[in-house]
This record gives structure tokens, sequence and C-alpha cells, in this order.
């Protein structure tokens, strides 16, 4: 009963972001996650340049940044920025961020998050939900932004509980 409602949350929650993005006037969706050129991940998540499974930037051995995969080095511009929630009894979560002057290049998940985003600029949705029913960690989703991280604003915050019911005055903050 409990992994139905998980996954009738997730369900309900990438639809929504789905919906959210088209409000937003562009009707030619575009799953970002699923792009190489913007995410180094091919279609089936795994890292396009080693072919491995995609580590979200992270040495797989070290937890250090991998410059292979996306890590923030010399030659790459992003900025990671984690999106950290003001409630820790949220378990699902739909964000609406707008790009402003920068460009959002991916989200990655740790393990305690499952979720996806869609990018149709300048707006980015992201819906999540927790793994487990625990709080999430500060860091648990990181946002990686090319250009000034500032320029990047919460539009839409929609949250739930563990019972799935709607939760009011949730902030999500990137820091």
């Amino acid at each position: 009963m409990e992994n139905q409602m998980k996954v009738s949350s997730i369900a309900g929650l990438l639809v929504l972001a789905t919906l959210a993005l088209s409000a937003c006037g562009n009707s030619s969706t575009t799953a970002s996650h699923a792009d190489a050129a913007s995410t180094g991940q091919d279609a089936a998540g795994q890292d396009a340049t080693t072919g491995g499974p995609d580590t979200g930037g992270q040495d797989a051995t070290t937890g250090d940044p991998d410059t292979a995969t996306g890590g923030t080095d010399a030659t790459d511009p992003g900025v990671k920025s984690g999106l950290t929630l003001s409630d820790p009894n949220v378990r699902g979560c739909e964000i609406l961020l707008s790009e402003g002057t920068a460009k959002i290049d991916s989200v990655t998940f740790d393990g305690t998050v499952v979720g996806t985003f869609i990018r149709e600029a300048p707006k980015v949705a992201i819906s999540f939900v927790a793994a487990k029913d625990a709080p999430m960690a500060n860091g648990a989703i990181q946002v990686k932004i090319n250009g000034d991280a500032k320029q990047v604003t919460v539009k839409k915050v929609s949250c739930v509980d563990v019972k799935a019911a709607a939760m009011a005055g949730v902030a999500a903050t990137l820091n």
C-alpha cells in the first residue's frame, strides 16, 4: 500500500510539472534529463563520457567532484547550488524555477530522493519525492547553473507530506 502511494505521488508530481511548463507558453516540452548534451547522460541515465552509471558529478570511489562526468573544475563554468526546503515534514515537491539571465544545465538527486526535471527556457520544473519516509537532507538535490546563480528564482513551490496532503507555506531556496 505504501509503495502504491509513493508511485501515485511520483506520477502525480510528474504530471503536474509537465502541466506547469505547458502553461508557460511553449508547447514543445523537452525532458532535459535525457539530453546528453546538457546533462552528460544518455537516455538510459548512463554517463555519456564513460558509459557507466551517472554518479551525479561525483567520483564513485572518493565522492569528490568528477571532472569526467560533470563535476566542477576550471573548464566547467557551472555552479552547483543545493536546494533547501523549509519544512522537514516534506516528502515530495514540485518546484518551478525561472532562469533569468542564467541557464540551468542539470538537476541531480542523491540516493535519498527520486526525481526528475524538465527545462523549457526560461522555466525549469523539478519534481521529486523522498525515497524513504525521512526528512530530505540539505543538498540532496543539486542544481547546476551556468551564469549568475542569483538570477535563478523560485517561482512556485507545491509540496506534500507523508500522507500526500498538500502543505502550505513551504519555501525552497537555492544556496
